[in-house]
């Protein structure tokens, strides 16, 4: 019975030990390499227009455009800088991919907003269509905005 309490004492403290644990823990930081400050980047809006101010921002946003329209502004919002990956942007007219654009951006790469144009493939300006344009950040999309050119 004596041996039972003595293994029991000892695995009590041995416990106490690990749960305490020491005072000096180690502390280690992780290497700057392998950190990318933009992982939790997030494009947080997008607009259509055929117009931005001084500061970017859309001149009447629309969802609906003339046929004939001979530019269309893609306007976004971001949470962060990107300073390590590709910002790709698809523009789709039903459903087929008309335009692409990619380009690996730095940390003085982009505004907030910043801004692409859409122009027509053909002089006339935009055809009548369902479009959809596409932000992705490496291959995940961050937003889609869809409007029609009636």
């Amino acid at each position: 019975m004596k041996l039972k309490v003595v293994s029991l004492l000892s695995i009590l403290a041995g416990l106490g030990l690990l749960i305490t644990g020491c005072a000096n823990d180690a502390y280690v930081e992780p290497p700057a390499d392998n950190v990318c400050p933009d992982t939790y980047v997030r494009i947080i809006k997008g607009e259509v227009s055929t117009e931005i101010d001084a500061q970017g921002v859309p001149v009447n946003p629309a969802t609906t455009f003339a046929e004939g329209t001979k530019v269309i502004i893609l306007t976004y919002w971001i949470t962060d800088e990107i300073c390590c990956h590709d910002l790709s942007i698809v523009l789709k007219c039903n459903d087929e991919i008309i335009f692409t654009y990619t380009q690996t951006v730095g940390e003085s790469d982009l505004k907030n907003p910043d801004s692409i144009e859409f122009y027509p493939q053909q002089e006339s300006g935009f055809a009548a269509g369902d479009y959809t344009a596409v932000v992705y950040l490496d291959i995940s999309e961050l937003i889609s905005v869809s409007f029609t050119v009636v």
